[in-house]
């Protein structure tokens, strides 16, 4: 049990650090929107990403579930667009780095077991 809280915990606070994500990034763009009300956003497209994943990295969904949502929270529809974009950007950021970090690695693995044989 206490493991399970403790999972429980760290996946609120995740969902926090993203709703503050949104908040932040939504107040930069001139959007009110609420620290509430940004983890209302969190959630429901955390939700909607996850039944998505029959698509694709999600192409399109996410986009239309930020306009849709914002919408339901009262911000206009290119906002919502501009953030889902400012998203994508920071998933690209962290994802190729990390990617073309581990082909290296997996490059110098092949060439070492290539010298090896």
């Amino acid at each position: 049990r206490p493991r399970l809280a403790l999972a429980a915990l760290i996946h609120f606070l995740a969902w926090c650090a993203g709703a503050g994500n949104i908040w932040l990034a939504y107040h930069f763009l001139g959007a009110p929107v609420s620290p509430v009300a940004a983890l209302g956003i969190e959630s429901l497209l955390s939700s909607v990403l996850a039944v998505a994943f029959l698509v694709p990295a999600a192409l399109g969904v996410q986009e239309l579930a930020y306009i849709a949502i914002g919408g339901a929270f009262g911000v206009p529809p290119h906002l919502s667009l501009a953030l889902s974009f400012i998203r994508r950007a920071r998933d690209i950021l962290i994802g190729a780095p990390a990617l073309a970090i581990w082909q290296g690695v997996e490059a110098r693995r092949l060439r070492q077991q290539a010298k090896e044989a």
